[in-house]
């Protein structure tokens, strides 16, 4: 890496630094922190003690927040994009780009539950049924890195056993067995299943008034 880095002149060393997304990501929310503080100065004195209101503290939380939405929402499209235009493993491509568009649904709905806060548990419930999903490609994604199911087999089946720490090495012994792929596997899938059903249940709960966030009451 550090070889053919050496070797570009610096023209060629500014112009990769400009086209990296993380590098303009941050130029931009910069230049956005910047531009706030410029037009807070000249317009009028910021008054910090009415940010203490909820609602003006709520109002510069979301356009500070939308800023870094935005600018994670382009910087991940940005990276799904050289995906589409440079496919050289289609098949890994298509889990890294479902993997990075939790960024981009992450942050939109974050934002909007911040701009309508009533709609958060609305919010939540997509945030967790794609979060599900991505969890079961970023599982499928490695499986194929090690060579599919059998692949990880043979890759635990050869890996020398290491004996637990103290206390755990006393009551449990090292199990590393090809079963454990399965177990992996059947507890992943129960999350993906059982994190979009409990939200889902939320969400059906708050449309029945019934539902308290935070508050546990039995009665």
């Amino acid at each position: 890496m550090c070889g053919p880095w050496r070797k570009l002149s610096c023209r060629q060393k500014v112009l990769a630094i400009l086209k990296n997304e993380i590098t303009w990501g941050t130029f931009i929310i910069l230049a956005c922190a910047i531009s706030l503080i410029i037009i807070w100065v000249v317009s009028e004195p910021v008054q910090w003690q009415s940010y203490k209101d909820p609602i003006h503290e709520q109002g510069l939380m979301s356009i500070i927040g939308g800023i870094f939405a935005i600018v994670a929402t382009l910087m991940s499209l940005t990276q799904i994009i050289q995906h589409f235009a440079h496919k050289t493993d289609k098949a890994s491509q298509k889990r890294i780009m479902k993997i990075l568009g939790m960024v981009p649904i992450y942050s939109a709905t974050a934002w909007m539950s911040l701009l309508f806060f009533a709609a958060a548990i609305y919010m939540e419930f997509v945030q967790s049924c794609y979060e599900a999903y991505v969890v079961y490609c970023f599982l499928l994604l490695l499986t194929k890195y090690l060579g599919g199911h059998r692949g990880v087999e043979e890759a635990i089946a050869n890996k020398e056993y290491i004996e637990l720490p103290f206390p755990f090495g006393c009551c449990c012994k090292p199990l590393a067995t090809t079963k454990w792929v399965w177990y992996f596997k059947i507890g992943i899938l129960q999350y993906s299943w059982i994190t979009p059903i409990c939200s889902g249940i939320a969400v059906v709960l708050n449309l029945a008034n019934i539902y308290n966030n935070g508050q546990w009451n039995f009665k």
